[in-house]
């Protein structure tokens, strides 16, 4: 009889780990590494969490262009995986709070949530034909700037998102240059 309790509470704390390393986690919301450890090569974490939307939001600017709209349905197409809905798309003032985490695209004059610095213009000082991603780590959630020079370069910069599995992401910060017809002569450039 003591073998019989001894192996059922083996069990039962062995599903309990399994529970809380994977379903658990999803449904507490706490990430499971620091925020230092999170960067651009674990994408599409913290985004996506044991293959669910881990409390995402991709925001558009409240007065989008096609284009924009254009990139947050393609960034939402790429996440989507199996699932059969698409992660939630809002503009910037449908927003339900900022304890949440986001994928923002635009620049910092038409989303003012990516003014992360006053020193930069509105094409976070950019050369033509450069987009730009940056990841932002504040305490449980994180912040995913995808922007650029232009429009095209803002495209860019989502096509590696998008096609994450075919560049080396690294760091939380990255500009993108290439032929914006070609996603194999894009060059990625690591600020951090």
């Amino acid at each position: 009889m003591e073998k019989h309790k001894l192996f059922v509470i083996v069990v039962s704390l062995f599903l309990g780990t399994l529970f809380l390393s994977t379903i658990g986690s999803y449904w507490t919301g706490y990430a499971t590494l620091e925020n230092s450890e999170i960067s651009l090569n674990l994408y599409p974490y913290p985004f996506l969490k044991y293959s669910n939307y881990n409390s995402l939001y991709i925001v558009i600017p409240d007065h989008s262009t096609l284009k924009e709209e254009e990139i947050a349905n393609n960034l939402a197409e790429s996440l989507k995986s199996t699932k059969p809905l698409y992660p939630k798309i809002v503009k910037l003032s449908e927003l339900p709070g900022m304890n949440n985490n986001l994928i923002l695209i635009g620049d910092s004059c038409t989303n003012p949530l990516m003014k992360y610095s006053s020193k930069l213009s509105c094409t976070f000082n950019l050369k033509e034909g450069e987009g730009f991603l940056k990841l932002i780590n504040k305490e449980k959630y994180s912040m995913l700037l995808v922007s650029g020079y232009d429009l095209e370069s803002m495209k860019k910069a989502a096509n590696v998102l998008i096609n994450y599995n075919l560049y080396p992401l690294k760091g939380n910060e990255i500009i993108v240059s290439g032929n914006p017809n070609n996603l194999y002569t894009y060059y990625l450039f690591y600020k951090n």
